[in-house]
């Protein structure tokens, strides 16, 4: 089946998180990630009051907005919560109003936070869990999206065991150098017109 839909990891995938001008910060995220099942309060947090700025990954990019045009529904799934997403992504220069949809953490920020964007899912548990898609799952079923149509692209094995647990098809990216070659191939099929190619 044609691919229709893209969800892109957000950390690691879209923005370099992994690189920043303070290496402790690298290092303390990468710390955090693997020692600590819910670090993205803590990562929030810091972010903010070190008004900490993560690049965007230029290529990334360039793939959301190739996505956009070929008129895919395009979205991001995170483990951060809506205000830490919305916060990351303006302080990296990310218009994330564009998506068509953003999975995020159900957060207690976001209760007296409100912004104005498109379809939000609130997930109770990980990407890897067995409801860290169910919602959006339900909406595109609503939209007569199946799962073998959406492609899910991430940097680690946690969104492999995302994409495998809910029946998506997956591209796993280096998050240091990430090459989004293999997702402009599935999406066009057997040929490929990758931008700047």
């Amino acid at each position: 089946m044609a691919i229709r839909v893209v969800i892109f990891d957000y950390d690691g995938t879209v923005i370099n998180s992994f690189l920043s001008a303070s290496r402790i910060s690298a290092l303390a995220k990468k710390f955090c990630i693997m020692y600590m099942k819910w670090c993205y309060p803590l990562l929030e947090m810091l972010e903010i009051i070190l008004h900490m700025q993560w690049p965007l990954h230029a290529a990334g990019m360039t793939c959301i907005e190739y996505m956009l045009d070929k008129n895919l529904l395009v979205g991001i799934a995170t483990e951060r919560s809506l205000a830490g997403l919305v916060v990351s992504a303006r302080r990296s220069g990310m218009a994330i109003g564009a998506l068509h949809f953003i999975r995020v953490r159900k957060s207690v920020l976001d209760a007296w936070v409100r912004y104005r964007l498109g379809t939000v899912f609130h997930a109770p548990s990980g990407k890897d869990g067995p409801r860290g898609f169910h919602t959006l799952i339900q909406w595109l079923h609503e939209h007569g999206v199946s799962p073998v149509e959406v492609l899910m692209v991430g940097d680690d094995d946690t969104d492999r065991r995302a994409a495998a647990l809910h029946g998506f098809s997956f591209v796993m990216v280096d998050r240091h150098h990430p090459n989004f070659e293999p997702v402009y191939r599935l999406v066009a099929g057997a040929t490929c017109d990758v931008p700047g190619a």
